[in-house]
């Protein structure tokens, strides 16, 4: 209808959708012309007061419509194409990461950094619980300088409450490592944490026997019978205070 008038660009030109469409506009367009005055001293020439007239132009200018909408759909498409490969390069390198020494040396430097923190250190012996399979999803390391690197990412089986405390651990290591002593950085394995990332990474292998809110309430609820056995939760929580 006039007041609720649109055409499909996904359908050919002369669909029966657009044809009708193209009448709806052009007898709303003639009316509007001959019966209210529109355009009066434009002086609009007859020929293209006609119905034939109106009707082609319209569907003319539909033929431009759509061919700018394939284009921003072909454009939309790339853009998608290209997140999807990037997100799988990037579970690529989760997945590499996780298998290499890189949660080790995480590991080692995040107890590090709780033993040597006042107010992490009553947190020691629950990261030493969690040893470096706790770890097992942070990932992407600069081979080419003496630093761990890492996108700060969920593990699927991680709750919020447990990536909380790990990441204000790295904060304060990544504290700790840019304190200058004399004119030389402090000696160690320095900390570089990039931004946070909207993905989790699903493969990341889930250490056992912990407490029941280091894992993620949902992805427990998916564990099938036998997992769950597998994985061992320990009733209670953990106070993740600092």
């Amino acid at each position: 209808t006039p007041t609720n008038f649109m055409v499909d660009c996904l359908r050919p030109r002369n669909s029966p959708f657009n044809r009708n469409a193209a009448n709806v506009f052009t007898e709303d367009f003639l009316d509007k012309v001959v019966n209210h005055s529109w355009y009066a001293k434009a002086n609009i020439p007859v020929r293209y007061c006609e119905y034939d007239g109106v009707y082609n132009g319209f569907m003319s200018h539909l033929t431009t419509v759509k061919s700018h909408f394939k284009e921003l759909l072909a454009e939309e498409e790339d853009q998608v194409k290209a997140k999807q490969k990037k997100d799988l390069c990037f579970l690529n390198i989760l997945c590499t990461f996780a298998c290499t020494d890189f949660p080790i040396k995480l590991f080692k430097l995040r107890l590090d950094t709780i033993a040597n923190d006042p107010l992490l250190k009553r947190h020691l012996a629950f990261m030493k619980g969690l040893g470096s399979q706790g770890m097992s999803s942070d990932e992407s390391k600069d081979e080419n300088a003496r630093m761990i690197s890492y996108l700060q990412v969920y593990p699927a089986w991680r709750s919020a409450q447990l990536a909380s405390l790990l990441w204000k651990v790295d904060d304060v290591a990544a504290t700790n490592v840019s304190i200058q002593i004399g004119k030389r950085k402090k000696s160690g394995t320095q900390l570089q944490v990039r931004p946070h990332r909207d993905m989790v990474n699903e493969e990341a292998t889930a250490p056992p026997g912990l407490l029941r809110n280091c894992y993620d309430a949902n992805w427990l609820v998916k564990l099938s019978e036998r997992q769950k056995c597998e994985l061992q939760v320990q009733d209670g929580d953990y106070n993740f205070t600092t």
